[in-house]
């Protein structure tokens, strides 16, 4: 059994939309992040989620891990789902699921810490920072072009991105023309257990 510890960011998210799709045993342990319990702190002493302990993790015994994409590549490892065998299209994907749990969210964490974390925000790095997140979000679009997912078949990348899609909304629907990435969210959104995931809510 897995235990989840879950927040509904988007990385807390990530983790509970692979652990579905994998279809892990699993269960969360829904964390409310104004008071975060001492199992999770326990756990991972920064107090950051997601985090899993696994009772039967590779040589049998617990284990704790923690980061939403080693989570997201462990899942997917442990299930034999969603990661190819074949080594170059592992290659390609294991780029597409870097640039995914790289680029994007630190983008996307400056940009938030920008507009809601400082006393006095500055309207000039707002505009850059959105820039810059703007530019990843075009690298999605691109890596679209003509496939149906980020490195073709369904994947670790795509379960890794698709909350983060959901957070930029707005700023994907204020760029315009992404028309490969909508349509990608679209074909996503009609899967089941990640719509299952995804409508998680926030611990009191």
């Amino acid at each position: 059994m897995i235990d989840l510890y879950f927040a509904p960011t988007p990385n807390g998210r990530r983790a509970a939309v692979i652990l579905a799709e994998t279809q892990l045993s699993h269960r969360i342990h829904l964390v409310n992040l104004g008071n975060k319990p001492r199992e999770l702190l326990d756990r991972n002493p920064s107090g950051f989620i997601p985090v899993i302990e696994d009772d039967d993790g590779p040589d049998g015994r617990p284990i704790v891990i923690v980061q939403s994409g080693a989570i997201v590549l462990y899942a997917a490892e442990k299930s034999g789902r969603f990661i190819p065998s074949d080594p170059r299209q592992r290659l390609l994907t294991l780029q597409r699921f870097m640039f995914v749990c790289s680029d994007i969210p630190g983008a996307s964490s400056a940009l938030f810490a920008a507009r809601h974390d400082v006393a006095e925000p500055s309207e000039s790095t707002i505009q850059m920072l959105e820039e810059r997140m703007i530019g990843f979000l075009k690298m999605c679009e691109y890596y679209l072009t003509g496939t149906t997912y980020l490195a073709g078949d369904i994947s670790i990348a795509d379960f890794a991105l698709y909350p983060f899609y959901v957070q930029r909304k707005a700023l994907i629907d204020k760029v315009g023309g992404l028309d490969n990435f909508d349509r990608w969210a679209e074909q996503m959104a009609t899967r089941p257990a990640l719509a299952n995931a995804m409508a998680l809510k926030r611990a009191d």
